[in-house]
């Protein structure tokens, strides 16, 4: 079942359409941060929007029959569960700072960011990725928790719980990224 969600072009191109408007809102999310950071950090300021995006081109390249690189699509699919997984654990870890900021907004996240998860979770079936891609995968996401508590583009929270947040992080990524390549092994 999962496989032929990417299958479908009125799937592809629904998933393409919802997740383009989620980079929006994504982005607005981030529009202080990212006027306070230097561009040459602002990728890895934009995590979750970054990984959206990266979702629906991945669904419009689907629907116009093109193929995607197995590298590619373990990228995302790590992406997409890791940073999903963070927000939600940072928002339950954060609810009253974040619900007495924006009752709407960050009442709203818990579930846009359980759906980048399964959306991660659909591109498992499609991930055909080769033993090298794993090290190049885990190195990229690696880099990206060093610029995040080591650098300074982690979401602007209290510090609270951001050395929990940052052990999680580790954790996610090194666990994370060789399962969903043995998971994409396993449907081969």
């Amino acid at each position: 079942m999962l496989r032929e969600i990417l299958e479908r072009p009125d799937w592809l191109l629904s998933l393409a359409m919802v997740n383009i408007g989620g980079f929006f809102f994504g982005m607005y999310y981030y529009i202080y941060q990212l006027s306070v950071t230097s561009p040459s950090l602002w990728i890895f300021v934009i995590d979750c929007p970054l990984y959206v995006i990266l979702f629906a081109g991945i669904c419009l390249a689907l629907y116009k029959g093109k193929s995607i690189p197995s590298w590619f699509l373990l990228l995302v699919a790590v992406g997409m569960i890791k940073y999903g997984i963070w927000t939600v654990v940072t928002i339950f870890l954060y609810l009253e700072h974040l619900l007495s900021v924006s009752l709407i907004v960050n009442g709203a996240m818990p579930f846009l960011h359980a759906g980048m998860i399964l959306e991660g979770i659909v591109l498992l079936p499609h991930i055909r990725a080769k033993l090298w891609h794993v090290p190049a995968v885990l190195g990229w996401f690696l880099l990206n928790d060093f610029a995040d508590y080591f650098m300074g583009t982690v979401p602007i929270l209290p510090p609270t719980h951001l050395n929990f947040l940052m052990w999680e992080s580790l954790i996610v990524t090194l666990i994370l990224t060789p399962v969903i390549y043995l998971i994409g092994k396993r449907w081969r």
